[in-house]
């Protein structure tokens, strides 16, 4: 997993929360995509399952509408 930071709105994968890509705690790469988490919780929940938490959030865009994201 490598960590980065970044500018934009995303949701956290692990509570939910809609952040910024600047005001995230940490930004996460895995499985080629790139996860933003709001607080070293949520970090450390997503390094424990990782897989877990992309299938949560995958399902959870395809219930949002298009201009939301």
């Amino acid at each position: 997993m490598s960590m980065s930071r970044g500018g934009g709105v995303r949701r956290d994968p692990v509570c939910g929360k809609r952040i910024t890509r600047n005001g995230a705690h940490i930004a996460i790469e895995y499985g080629g995509d790139v996860h933003y988490l709001c607080c070293p919780v949520c970090q450390a929940e997503f390094e424990r399952d990782p897989e877990r938490f992309i299938r949560k959030d995958r399902a959870a865009a395809a219930r949002e509408p298009a201009r939301a994201r």
